[in-house]
């Protein structure tokens, strides 16, 4: 049974009437506002520009460990696609294009840092691309037949572990590339939520 999130103090005063909802954040560099959005069923705060959208459920649902958390891309028809449509369709997201981008989040059940901690260093101190030059097979789920470039890593924080895949296609605008990665940077993460499943070995 999950617990009720006490979210870190960097983001409680924005977010601590904001339950699963969005709210309205200050922009920075970047044009246009930023979105503070909190998952207390998940125990994350993140932020990211109000051009990108957040799946409202899981585009892998059929993963058990680890479990998909939160999507993030730079297109609207993310927030209606169906459950379960990407690795069942042969095209995967028809509408990523080859400006667009994508990261997704996912936590490894419990035991995870104990079965195989060399996967999930700790967090660093800013998520960049240079750092995490690997890919994966994992990205023909959501994108098939473009050119992108992708990026698949683990990290460990608050005591929990995480895997995330970043897809950006090669004609993605510089600003988006570094958004991306900011909004990795934004992460805040309760460490009094723990998954309530088994890691697979």
């Amino acid at each position: 049974m999950r617990r009720a999130s006490m979210v870190p103090v960097v983001l409680s005063a924005v977010l601590a009437a904001c339950g699963g909802q969005s709210v309205r954040s200050a922009g920075d560099a970047t044009p246009g506002d930023w979105t503070s959005y909190q998952s207390i069923e998940w125990g994350y705060a993140v932020s990211f520009p109000t051009g990108w959208h957040r799946a409202a459920r899981p585009l892998r649902p059929d993963l058990f460990d680890p479990r998909e958390i939160l999507t993030l891309a730079t297109f609207s028809t993310l927030k209606g696609t169906r459950s379960g449509i990407v690795c069942r369709s042969p095209s995967g997201l028809p509408e990523f294009s080859e400006r667009d981008a994508l990261v997704t989040l996912l936590e490894g059940g419990k035991g995870s840092l104990r079965i195989n901690d060399a996967s999930y260093p700790p967090r660093p101190d800013r998520f960049r691309p240079q750092r995490f030059p690997d890919g994966s097979t994992f990205t023909a789920c959501f994108v098939r037949e473009l050119p992108v470039t992708d990026h698949w890593f683990g990290f460990s924080d608050a005591g929990r572990a995480f895997h995330v895949l970043v897809v950006i296609g090669r004609s993605a605008p510089e600003r988006v590339r570094r958004v991306a990665w900011r909004i990795l940077d934004s992460l805040r993460l309760d460490p009094d939520i723990r998954p309530d499943w088994e890691a697979s070995p």
